[in-house]
């Protein structure tokens, strides 16, 4: 499974919410209206950006994310080759997007390279993280790593307690 994450800018003409309303409610009901079997998509999600900032870190460039998940790149080469796509689409794009500012990215997800999660204890946890016992968080919390068998149902990891390890 490839997830294609598209970086939009929108045209300058336009404010951010000109741009966010054009997508959200005429753009995106366009897919819904292509023949059956012309986008091969297994999942489709829109990142809308928020006016939030934090003090010193930059903000993304970007006024929104597409992401689709499709089953190879291949996939999504013939999607964005496609006469649909390029007569239908691609066409409706302009009317909202900078499309020479627009960048793909095609990735992959590998299990277990996640960092993990905190637990309430506020631990780092998780499949393929650095937290091994001894190793010290920020606030001089030592972290504890979670033990495959103790994995539950839906690949929920076990909760250590702010005085247990898990190992």
């Amino acid at each position: 499974m490839i997830k294609v994450s598209i970086f939009l800018t929108r045209r300058p003409d336009l404010t951010r919410e000109e741009f966010v309303t054009y997508w959200t409610n005429k753009h995106t009901p366009l897919l819904a209206t292509l023949p059956p079997g012309a986008l091969q998509v297994h999942r489709y999600v829109q990142l809308q950006p928020t006016d939030d900032e934090i003090p010193g870190i930059g903000t993304a460039v970007y006024d929104g994310v597409a992401e689709l998940w499709v089953d190879s790149v291949a996939d999504a080469a013939a999607w964005f080759t496609s006469e649909t796509y390029n007569s239908e689409i691609a066409a409706d794009e302009e009317n909202f997007l900078d499309r020479s500012a627009t960048r793909f990215l095609y990735s992959k997800t590998v299990p277990g390279s996640g960092l993990g999660r905190f637990d309430p204890a506020r631990r780092l946890v998780g499949a393929g993280a650095d937290t091994g016992p001894g190793r010290q968080l920020p606030g001089g919390r030592e972290a504890s790593r979670i033990n495959p068998t103790q994995i539950g149902h839906r690949g929920r990891a076990r909760t250590a307690t702010a005085h247990e390890h898990v190992t």
